[in-house]
């Protein structure tokens, strides 16, 4: 995504959510900045700014090394999707015995072994 000098943040807020959430690792504002296609001496405010933002409304953390990771709600279960020819797809857990079901309305555009989450 594009950014011109003057970032609206809520924009700025999302993409760099789906990049945290994409990439499912910690990243730096460096590094996040790089995935945004921008520089870091130019955007470094608005990049910092939209990170605090996050941070303060709980959906992002950060460790002592300054690294950034997307928090997921407690309620959330992360798992790979196996889909059936039926388009149904099973969600395998170490959470639960059983996989969980997943009828392809519901699958949106996942395919056979993406990593989803369900809530």
């Amino acid at each position: 995504m594009k950014f011109n000098r003057h970032v609206e943040l809520g924009p700025l807020k999302e993409s760099i959510k789906k990049i945290l959430l994409q990439r499912g690792c910690k990243l730096n504002i460096k590094q996040i900045a790089w995935e945004l296609d921008l520089k870091i001496g130019d955007f470094i405010k608005p990049i910092k700014l939209a990170l605090d933002q996050l941070i303060s409304d709980n959906l992002v953390t950060i460790d002592n090394k300054h690294k950034f990771k997307y928090r997921w709600p407690k309620n959330v279960i992360i798992g790979t999707i196996d889909i059936n020819n039926a388009g149904n797809g099973y969600l395998a857990t170490e959470l639960y015995s059983q996989d969980i079901f997943i009828h392809e309305k519901n699958r949106l555009n996942s395919l056979n072994k993406d990593m989803v989450s369900v809530q």
